[in-house]
């Protein structure tokens, strides 16, 4: 399950680049087709993660937003469930984009994972020297021995490691609200 590619995730992918049908892979997408909606027709999931850390420097958020809110509509139009996923840095210097993201949770009444705040303990919270990459201890999702290797006290140190754990945590937590009774 954690181990195919989705059609729009790349990196450098941002939130006006998953709704680009330039940017969409001929191999999969249909023409005309732009990243996101391509996902939602193959594979047809009912809880989405969104997380969109990439963005320009001195682009103000609202525009960040407006791309959002495009996000959000077409995965609730296809009847999934978009979990909102705030990011680890503050390169744009005022946390606009994670108010950004909270504030469009409320107003959607859409789950919060707050990645940012479950990174705050770690050394640089949890980022690289840089402030934008997470530091990696190179688990990767599709490990066979992933859920071993993140109970290791050391895989905790990393951005990486607790960001695929509190993404588990999250579904997990989600999937058992929307199936109660």
């Amino acid at each position: 399950m954690f181990s195919r590619e989705s059609a729009a995730v790349r990196n450098g992918f941002n939130v006006a680049a998953v709704l680009s049908p330039l940017q969409a892979d001929p191999a999969v997408c249909k023409a005309g087709e732009n990243p996101v909606t391509c996902e939602l027709r193959i594979n047809r999931p009912s809880i989405v993660l969104i997380s969109m850390e990439t963005w320009w420097a001195k682009k103000p958020a609202a525009e960040y937003e407006k791309y959002m809110r495009q996000i959000l509509d077409l995965v609730i139009a296809q009847k999934a469930l978009p979990i909102l996923a705030t990011k680890a840095d503050n390169l744009e210097g005022d946390f606009s984009i994670n108010a950004t993201l909270a504030r469009l949770a409320y107003e959607y009444d859409i789950p919060l994972w707050n990645f940012w705040k479950a990174v705050q303990p770690l050394p640089n919270g949890g980022l690289s020297k840089d402030g934008f990459h997470l530091t990696n201890d190179s688990l990767h999702p599709a490990d066979p021995l992933l859920y071993q290797r993140l109970s290791e006290p050391s895989a905790s140190n990393f951005g990486w490691a607790i960001r695929n754990v509190t993404a588990l945590q999250v579904i997990d937590s989600v999937w058992q609200q929307a199936s109660a009774p």
